[in-house]
């Protein structure tokens, strides 16, 4: 027995012996296996990670040192950084691109134990969205290589000598690196779905820290999606515009803002530009009177041009009439098909201030036949000496038919010629500039290619009327006397609103105080008097002449459907219309010398499709003229507050009163509270 039982305890003690050093092997397969998975993960997310952040760090250093304070565009192009300092970014941001990519693809492999993860308390949600969080580093890393890598070589070809000259093969490289543009674009577009993910990520606890972060990204990656979208398609259609696939023609209208008109001002002058090759191989100025071909039927002008003014036809010079400039320069090209047979590919509207901006940044013109030196000071001056006939004997000035053309051709090609001297590295002003003046709308551009007539519209440049959604009050004002005194007239704009409770409008006043500070000694060294006098008398149906006198067809564009419940001190009443999905109410306004006139308009406003609670008002500022004064008040419903306003403004027994002047488009927007 003795012996049976020693034979069975030495058979336990083997199996036991034996199971220990399987869970030996066990314990030790388990290390192993850790060790293993830890390695693997330093090697496939975790060191790429790091090394990612690292090369993010150092390209946010280069980038720094690149940015100028601010972000002021014109100061990076003034500085215009080296191509070795945006090849050693662009390298940067390629290998954080590369060790992300790595990060996110050993993230994915992680995905199923990953979303697991999501039971664990605070943490787990974030470890979850790890592998989203590194596709985005990869793809807005990437998609800021593609854009220096082609951003490079289009720098590069801007350097030396003048812009003009090194316009068009800086459009061929960009169109050269149009697939690193896409392949970017598309970059972007996998950073805003990876983020889209990422919103409804909990950051609590240890990740409260991220949410900053995460609301700065949702600040700025729709921004940096449609910009880098829109470079991306840009390069075809502005190599096209520039004439790179064959000549397009554009019109330049030369506009007198001291005769008001829908895009700026009466045209007294226009100019063919044509294109070809990126180049500029021909330029026509003239009076615009000499671009109506006389042995062609004139067609009859628009009723309250014929109504008010006394044109008998309607010819290109007046052909801005329209409230949107696209529509006026359609009506413009009809005329120079009809008369010439040109067809256009865009046509450019210009003002006075336009030419003295330029003058600043390009210096003095010299016109030898003239003996005149123009200045931005002085062009108004010397512009109207030489147009009419004070120079060529007499004491009275007078308007000289045939003098004009060539006045207007020569300084249009000797400004013309200064701006093709521009070197590239002096662009800055002239972008800076060029940026405000469409801001302003001294300048409007509209153009047949699509994608950037998007792009003009999208930015407000091509003079067309607000589609957003809420209330508008849009005040264009064409003179309708025959006299430049626009200068003397000063005008004051008072616009109340009642609002209900949904923040809709329900009733609608336009105020405008017109005052005539004309200065007769001041005009008559500028102008003959004809155009200081000259007016259409409307009771007679006849010409007259009345020295300071100032007459002007006001339009007001508000909702669709709007209908007007009362007006007082018109002269005379327009009939209500629709134009531009908005109607149109307004008057002709007559005003003697000295006079001052208040004129109003009474509505009630059609339908606005504006949030529940939420009153916006659009206040689109007329093409041409300088800062609009206007003061907006908006009357509440009873016991209402106001939980947000912008721009701010007084809120004071139960309204609402911003006041200030329009130097651009600006928009209102009024939050009801509860009450």
């Amino acid at each position: 027995m003795r012996a049976l039982s020693r034979r069975s305890t030495a058979r336990r003690l083997v199996r036991l012996g034996a199971n220990g050093l399987v869970w030996r092997g066990l314990a030790l397969a388990a290390v192993l296996a850790v060790l293993l998975g830890a390695a693997w993960l330093w090697l496939r997310v975790v060191r790429p990670a790091w090394q990612g952040v690292e090369e993010l760090r150092a390209a946010q250093a280069i980038a720094q040192r690149l940015a100028p304070p601010g972000g002021d565009l014109a100061a990076l192009l003034t500085r215009r950084p080296r191509q070795e300092e945006l090849a050693a970014l662009e390298a940067r941001l390629a290998s954080a691109h590369g060790a992300w990519s790595e990060a996110a693809d050993g993230l994915a492999a992680l995905s199923p134990a990953l979303g697991l993860a999501r039971v664990v308390p605070v943490v787990g949600p974030g470890l979850a969205a790890a592998p989203d969080a590194a596709t985005l580093a990869a793809a807005l890393s990437g998609a800021g290589a593609d854009l220096l890598g082609a951003a490079r070589p289009t720098l590069a070809a801007l350097d030396g000598g003048p812009l003009t000259e090194r316009l068009g093969p800086a459009v061929a490289a960009l169109r050269a690196a149009s697939p690193r543009l896409q392949r970017g674009a598309r970059a972007v577009s996998t950073a805003g779905a990876a983020f889209a993910r990422l919103q409804d990520v909990p950051l609590d606890g240890p990740l409260a820290p991220l949410g900053p972060w995460r609301a700065e990204l949702a600040r700025r990656l729709p921004v940096l999606q449609r910009a880098v979208h829109l470079v991306a398609a840009l390069p075809g259609p502005l190599g096209e515009a520039l004439g790179l696939d064959g000549p397009r023609s554009y019109m330049i209208l030369g506009q007198s803002e001291e005769e008001r008109r829908a895009s700026g001002g009466y045209v007294g002058s226009m100019g063919l530009l044509r294109l070809e090759g990126g180049r500029i191989v021909a330029v026509e100025f003239r009076d615009s009177r000499d671009w109506s071909n006389r042995a062609v039927e004139p067609v009859p002008a628009p009723v309250p041009l014929a109504e008010y003014m006394g044109h008998g036809a309607w010819y290109v010079r007046d052909a801005n009439w329209f409230a949107e400039f696209p529509t006026s320069a359609a009506w413009i090209e009809w005329f120079l098909t009809r008369d010439w047979g040109l067809r256009l590919n865009g046509v450019i509207a210009v003002d006075q201030e336009v030419v003295r901006s330029l003058l600043r940044i390009v210096g003095p013109v010299d016109l030898p036949a003239y003996g005149e030196l123009i200045t931005a000071d002085n062009l108004r001056e010397r512009t109207t000496y030489w147009l009419y006939a004070a120079p060529f004997g007499g004491r009275e000035r007078l308007f000289a038919s045939g003098v004009k053309s060539p006045f207007v051709a020569d300084l249009g090609q000797a400004l013309l010629g200064r701006l093709l001297a521009v070197e590239s590295g002096e662009s800055p002003q002239l972008l800076a500039a060029v940026q405000r003046l469409l801001a302003e709308k001294h300048l409007l551009v509209t153009v047949k290619q699509p994608v950037l007539a998007d792009l003009l519209r999208e930015q407000g440049w091509d003079g067309r009327l607000p589609r957003a959604a809420g209330d508008t009050v849009y005040v264009l004002e064409h003179t309708a006397s025959f006299t430049k005194i626009s200068p003397y007239i000063t005008v004051t704009r008072d616009y109340t609103v009642t609002i209900d409770a949904r923040g809709a409008p329900v009733e609608a006043r336009l105020a405008l105080r017109y005052e005539n500070r004309y200065d007769a000694a001041a005009a008559r060294a500028l102008y003959p008097l004809y155009y200081l006098s000259a007016y259409w008398d409307v009771a007679q149906r006849r010409e007259a002449q009345v020295e300071g006198y100032y007459a002007a067809l006001l339009r007001v564009y508000v909702p669709r459907g709007s209908a007007l419940l009362g007006a007082d001190g018109w002269a005379a009443l327009l009939d209500a219309d629709e134009e531009a999905d908005h109607t149109v109410l307004g008057g002709l306004l007559a005003l003697p010398a000295g006079a001052t006139r208040t004129v109003t308009l009474t509505w009630r406003p059609g339908p606005t499709a504006s949030p529940p609670g939420t009153y916006r008002l659009a206040l689109p500022k007329q093409p041409g003229s300088d800062a609009q004064t206007y003061r907006v008040t908006v009357r509440l419903p009873a016991s209402a507050t106001v939980a947000a306003i912008d721009p701010p403004a007084a809120v004071d027994g139960g309204a609402a009163t911003w006041q200030g002047a329009l130097r651009t488009d600006r928009r209102l927007t009024l939050v009801l509270g509860a009450p």
